[in-house]
């Protein structure tokens, strides 16, 4: 989930609060003096603490894989005076009103430690809670989030020692060996990649940070890393290479690699050259993640961060884009990587591919175009300049299938696919047969292009590259899977996108593959481009306290006048959380033709969101009534406000409730009562939207939903009673989360029901439990390590019900319980290895029900024909 704003122009007694098109904090021109040397202090003692942190824990380990044993004390002793140094330097150079204030003049960072989205692992939600107002506090959040990080980068490095590493931040996949190496060459081949990882992590942060630094002093244009960083970084990685690559052979290490982006994680760690690139691919990962805590200004400098920041900004406003021929996009598409230690002979083929996942899509169709296209390397002094074809991804709601063709009167590379597709899109390749022998660990590798698109939305791509002994240069004729999907093309298998299918038995190791079922070989980092289209409406909401005129031009309300109305104009785009843009998306949008929120509630200041939901109304006369709250001054996103909500009133037109990620708590934790209801009393023409409204504390229910034909979207639910209590039927809960509940975290009672992707963690009862007939339930993960829930994952009760695609986990129960008849289930995983594992079984279902195939039980996929009988009683024991 990305990260929305809303923001308030005071002046002159009037307030003014918009929402904005994401594309992060965007420094219009570079820091004053004193906040230049603020973000240089934050981010040269950042980078200290974690060296001193990762030295320390590198002795550590070192240590255990020696047999020396580790001296913890001293180890977490060098830990916290680090720490206590970074807070004490960072005091030095910065004032709070330096850190916090909106860029120029301050740094722009936000007064909250909500860092990163669900789902979080204890560590981090435990740093989430840290209050931010001060410079030592925000340093101890800092702290908090990179120790997590580290541990993270840790784990992957000492995959045999990782049980003497914290749970930080969680890892993708993957299984660590049993044992560590008793030989000598193993110990210090294993403790050479560890070494290299450590190396390289700090090397790519400091000279990414370095050139923001420089960015921010107005010293570079364009993105970071520029070519003096890139050059530091690709002469880091030369020495990862040469470092691991002085390893004979395989030390005990990962199955396969545990930072995948994209399942079903299948990068197989098989030789030295595996290692290598999966090392690259952890530590690029986390030193973006570190990057982009430590620098608000990150991802407007090009960083890749994980999570949309939000802006600072002293002014902003609700503007959202209609489709446009062609909007521009930014930052420039260049990701740089490397080839594995696999030599590549003469003649043979690199299948270089690259793949896309696109967020902002609406209900109408939106191409993709990715053109001027090169891939630059050098291998053995000859510098290599290669065109790729260009590449187009139409999304369309209309389409069936997913279809990938090569237009050959326009040398581009054409793909079609429905929308809400899980996994990547096949974007475009080149089959480059290789003049002459190749040697191993080619680097860097680098694809670049641009990006153009018909509307505004947030595009994350990848590229790999993989080695075919036989290979056509007929692009037509290759056979190309369109869709990581395993149903949605003509290929209904789970290869990934940008599978050559017609020549999958002729891939062999070299480039970023292995060989074996890598047909597409590892992907890259990721780059994230924000595409920006004309405006064309903007809805500004002000509030006076001196207002008492009504007209259909000006809206004005405060706590002494009701006097309210709406302005519509135009205005260039700014920044905003693309699902919140989504929505409210006047041309392709849930709501068409809107004019944004017809009342603002500003909660974090004492204003009522129970009031403004009874008392709202169409006061911009667009055929809705929208209610959006903020939770904080600045735009900024988040916010906890003690307040209870109840939706009780038949609306004349559709409903929506839009807020910022704000989390109501219960006033009356202990009175019987959710925090948030909707009543089944509440009605409006189609349905009663909720969206990033969350709830906590209640001692009967975070969420009640009581009737029929509501949705609730990106809903948190947390430390209730039961997290989301559905009672009622064709309701749709999307994209949701329930964790730490001490009973349910989703109870649905009722038919027809959408359970849509959707968290369910460590429970005190059911992750999910359905009571009900014809109910579906597809791309919901229920528990996982260290956060199981304490009964079954999933439980269904009742006939019917589809169970599509959920993942569940490390539960004390079953992983699914299904009881009652004709009720469907495919694609389901449940348990895996280890603690992986349910506490009893992975699948517990009664007889009469069907195996809709590619179900597996602790990674064992169940038996049985398409239709047949789901295997009865229990399937898969831990």
């Amino acid at each position: 989930m990305g990260r929305s704003r809303f923001s308030k122009l005071l002046g002159g007694g009037v307030v003014a609060l918009l929402v904005t098109i994401p594309c992060g904090p965007v420094f219009a021109q570079p820091l004053s003096k004193d906040a230049q040397l603020c973000q240089q202090q934050v981010g040269k003692e950042g980078q200290k603490f974690k060296k001193t942190a990762l030295k320390a824990w590198q002795k550590c380990l070192d240590g255990v894989l020696t047999g020396k044993g580790c001296d913890a004390t001293a180890r977490d002793t060098a830990i916290t005076a680090a720490a206590d140094r970074y807070a004490a330097n960072v005091g030095k150079k910065c004032a709070a009103s330096l850190l916090f204030d909106a860029p120029p003049a301050g740094v722009g960072f936000t007064p909250s430690c909500d860092l990163e989205t669900a789902p979080l692992e204890p560590a981090e939600a435990q740093c989430q809670t840290l209050a931010v107002s001060n410079p030592a506090s925000l340093t101890r959040c800092l702290v908090c989030w990179k120790e997590a990080e580290l541990e993270e980068l840790l784990k992957v490095l000492y995959p045999c020692v990782a049980s003497q590493v914290p749970a930080g931040s969680d890892l993708d996949c993957g299984t660590p060996p049993a044992a560590c190496p008793t030989d000598m060459a193993g110990i210090l081949c294993s403790r050479a990649i560890a070494k290299a990882g450590i190396n390289f992590f700090l090397a790519k942060e400091k000279a990414v940070e370095q050139c923001l630094d420089a960015m921010n002093r107005g010293r570079i244009q364009g993105q970071c890393p520029d070519g003096v960083a890139q050059a530091k970084i690709n002469a880091a990685e030369q020495k990862k290479v040469a470092q691991i690559e002085k390893c004979t052979q395989e030390p005990p290490w990962w199955d396969v690699c545990p930072e995948d982006s994209t399942p079903p994680c299948d990068q197989t760690i098989a030789s030295v050259g595996d290692i290598t690139t999966c090392v690259d691919t952890a530590a690029e990962e986390v030193a973006d993640e570190v990057v982009c805590q430590q620098y608000p200004g990150a991802r407007a400098g090009g960083i890749p961060c994980p999570a949309e920041p939000g802006t600072t900004a002293s002014t902003a406003s609700l503007t959202t884009a209609s489709a446009s021929a062609s909007c521009s996009c930014a930052p420039q598409a260049s990701i740089t990587s490397n080839f594995n230690g696999t030599a590549i002979p003469q003649g043979r083929f690199i299948w270089f591919n690259s793949v896309l996942k696109v967020s902002g899509v609406g209900s109408t169709p939106v191409t993709i175009n990715f053109t001027n296209q090169t891939i630059q390397f050098t291998a053995d002094s000859v510098t290599y300049t290669l065109n790729v074809p260009d590449g187009q991804v139409t999304f369309d709601p209309a389409a069936t299938l997913a279809t990938t063709v090569f237009n050959t009167a326009t040398n581009t590379w054409e793909t079609v696919t429905p929308t809400g597709l899980g996994g990547n899109t096949f974007l475009s390749g080149l089959a480059f047969q290789v003049p002459v022998d190749f040697p191993g660990g080619i680097n860097p590798v680098t694809w670049s292009g641009q990006f153009t698109s018909s509307a505004g939305v947030s595009i994350n791509w990848q590229w790999a590259a993989a080695v075919y002994t036989t290979f056509s240069t007929d692009n037509n004729a290759l056979g190309v899977k369109p869709v990581d999907d395993n149903m949605a093309s003509v290929y209904q298998n789970a290869d990934h996108a940008g599978t050559p299918e017609n020549f999958k038995a002729f891939v062999t190791g070299g480039a970023r593959g292995g060989g074996g079922s890598n047909f597409t070989g590892s992907l890259s980092a990721t780059q994230s481009v924000t595409c920006e289209c004309p405006a064309t409406t903007t809805s500004t909401f002000t509030t006076s306290s001196t207002s008492s005129t009504q007209s259909t031009s000006t809206s004005s309300t405060s706590s002494t006048s009701s006097t309210q109305s709406t302005t519509s104009s135009t205005t260039s785009t700014t920044c905003e959380k693309l699902s919140v843009r989504a929505v409210l998306d006047p041309a392709t949008g849930r709501f068409p033709g809107n004019r944004g929120p017809d009342v603002v509630v500003r909660a974090h200041l004492g204003e009522s969101v129970q009031a403004a939901v009874d008392g709202a109304r169409d006061l911009n006369g667009d055929g809705f009534i929208i209610v959006a709250v903020a939770g904080r001054d600045g735009g900024l996103r988040g916010g906890n406000v003690t307040q209870s909500l109840a939706i009780r009133r038949a609306f004349d037109k559709p409903f929506a409730l839009v807020a910022c990620s704000v989390t109501l708590h219960d006033p009356a934790a202990g009175a019987d009562a959710p925090t948030a209801r909707i009543e089944r009393s509440a009605a409006s023409p189609g349905t009663i939207f909720v969206m990033d409204l969350h709830a906590a504390d209640s001692n009967v229910a975070g969420w009640l939903i009581e009737g029929n034909g509501r949705e609730l979207r990106n809903v948190k639910a947390q430390n209730n009673a039961i997290g989301i209590r559905v009672v009622g039927s064709s309701n749709v809960i999307h994209n949701s989360s329930a964790t730490s509940n001490t009973s349910f975290g989703i109870l649905v009672e009722g038919d027809g029901n959408q359970l849509l992707d959707l968290d369910a963690m460590g429970n005190g009862g059911y992750g999910i439990d359905v009571i009900g007939n014809g109910n579906q339930l597809a791309k919901n993960d229920a528990g996982d390590r260290g956060k199981g829930n304490a009964i079954d994952g999933i439980a269904i009760t009742g006939s019917d019900n589809v169970l599509t695609e959920n993942i569940t986990r490390s539960n004390l129960g079953h992983g699914v319980h299904v009881s009652g008849q004709n009720n469907r289930l495919a694609k389901n995983l449940s348990g895996g290895v280890g603690d992986q594992d349910n506490g009893r079984c992975a699948f517990e279902v009664d007889t009469g029900n069907v195996n809709g195939k590619k179900n597996k039980a602790n990674r064992v996929i169940i038996p049985g024909a398409y239709g047949s009988a789901f295997p009865a009683g229990c399937t898969g024991t831990p």
